[in-house]
């Protein structure tokens, strides 16, 4: 479950984090919004990425 929610963690911040690279770089002219965007879906990146690797060293594998 908790390796599940993990990798779906990562694959939404990943996709979401790709995304506002890709807006921030097409509205360069007004990034303040995008900016925000960009680092909140990076920090849903980086907690899925903590919580699988802790899942994966305190998780027995099934």
């Amino acid at each position: 479950m908790m390796r599940k929610l993990s990798i779906a963690l990562i694959w939404i911040g990943g996709i979401a984090t790709g995304a506002g690279f890709v807006a921030r770089v097409g509205f360069a002219l007004d990034p303040s919004p995008v900016s925000i965007f960009l680092s909140i879906a990076f920090a849903i990146f980086l907690i899925g990425m903590i919580l699988f690797i802790l899942s994966n060293i305190f998780l027995p594998k099934p």
